[in-house]
């Protein structure tokens, strides 16, 4: 199987995959581009525009402060083998020898390559019944280096804070052109 996943140009595949969102906009978006054979990125562009802003991948290391700043939240690493997820508190970090370093200190930690992100996705759409925020952080392949999810409450309802934290960097990003 090819690992490469070129965006998708063809507007009638485009429209196909849209469709199939419409119909099952809970689907899990990776599995989706997988069995699509596109990148994650193009499914994500075909959600609708309510749904999603993309940012430039420029403005990745911002985008990571901000979130430091927001609480216990979820870092998920979707490959085809494995879904990993953390939960806890995004450490600030810094750049240096290549990669953005996370301070130590939380059960979240590692090594990013930011300077590999090509674009940032805020995606807020229904999954598996209840709302769910995400930013995804996109690679020059259009695949999914990583995502970050709003934290929830015990109840499963999403932390309004954090919440409005996310709505802030959609609306910043949405508006800029």
């Amino acid at each position: 199987m090819n690992n490469i996943c070129i965006p998708e140009t063809d507007s009638t595949k485009l429209a196909a995959l849209r469709a199939q969102l419409a119909e099952k906009p809970s689907v899990v978006l990776e599995m989706f581009a997988a069995e699509h054979g596109v990148s994650l990125q193009t499914v994500v562009e075909c959600l609708p525009e309510t749904n999603r802003v993309f940012a430039p991948g420029e403005f990745a290391e911002a985008v990571m402060a901000d979130i430091a700043d927001w609480g216990i939240v979820t870092v998920l690493v979707h490959t085809q083998d494995i879904i990993l997820e953390c939960k806890g508190k995004l450490p600030a970090g810094k750049t240096a020898r290549g990669f953005y370093n996370l301070d130590h200190g939380s059960p979240i930690g590692g090594h990013f390559r930011l300077d590999q992100c090509a674009a940032m996705a805020f995606v807020r759409r229904a999954f598996m019944g209840s709302d769910s925020c995400s930013v995804s952080f996109f690679n020059r392949r259009g695949e999914a280096m990583f995502k970050i999810f709003v934290g929830r409450e015990e109840n499963r309802d999403l932390i309004t804070s954090q919440v409005e934290r996310f709505t802030a960097l959609q609306d910043r990003f949405r508006n800029c052109s």
